[in-house]
């Protein structure tokens, strides 16, 4: 038996060096946090990474050759700038899926 990273299918990619997908939680914000699930998030938490920083994600991304970026979240359309972080990561060659994370929405 081959090894699975020599299996013609996967695209000649080398799953022992590069990853199937990344995930990316673009944002914690979402209008139905509830406080049974979740405490209630604000619009723009703290620790998340800024438009310059993912983008620097997204270059690290590409650079890896990743097959697929999922971005999460809370709910990802609540960040201002994912449509233009999704147009970056196109522009590179990333395949981005976009998904809301249910421990949170």
């Amino acid at each position: 038996m081959q090894p699975m990273h020599n299996i013609p299918a996967r695209g000649g990619l080398n799953f022992d060096e590069t990853p199937f997908l990344a995930i990316w939680e673009v944002t914690q914000s979402c209008d139905l946090a509830a406080s049974i699930v979740a405490p209630p998030l604000s619009p723009s938490p703290p620790d998340e990474l800024t438009n310059a920083e993912g983008k620097a994600l997204i270059d690290q991304i590409a650079a890896m050759g990743v097959p697929i970026f999922v971005f999460t979240g809370g709910d990802p359309l609540k960040r201002a700038d994912v449509f233009e972080l999704i147009r970056y990561a196109a522009d590179k060659g990333v395949h981005v899926a976009l998904t809301p994370a249910p421990r949170r929405c």
